[in-house]
C-alpha cells in the first residue's frame, strides 16, 4: 500500500511544486521597479540635501566652508548633466 502512495504522491508533489514555481516566476516578471533616475536628478537631489546639512547651526565655520564647497560641486555636476 505504501508503494501505491509513493507512485501517486510523488508525481502529484512534483506537479504542485512546478505550479508554485511557475506562479513565483510570473509574479517576479510582472514586478516593474521604479524608473531609474537620471544623473542630473540624482545630483540635484544630493545638492539640495547638502544645503540642508549646511544650514545646521551646530557646525563650525571650517565645517561650513567644506560642506558649501561640496554642495557647490554637486550643483555644478547637476548643471553639466
Amino acid at each position: 500500500m505504501k508503494v501505491v502512495a509513493w507512485i501517486i504522491g510523488l508525481p502529484v508533489a512534483i506537479l504542485l511544486f512546478m505550479f508554485a514555481l511557475g506562479a513565483g516566476i510570473t509574479v517576479s516578471e510582472s514586478y516593474s521597479p521604479a524608473p531609474a533616475r537620471t544623473d542630473k536628478q540624482k545630483f540635484t537631489y544630493a545638492a539640495s540635501e547638502c544645503w540642508k546639512e549646511y544650514e545646521r547651526k551646530s557646525l563650525a565655520p571650517d565645517e561650513k566652508r567644506a560642506i558649501a564647497s561640496m554642495c557647490e560641486g554637486m550643483e555644478a555636476r547637476a548643471k553639466e548633466q
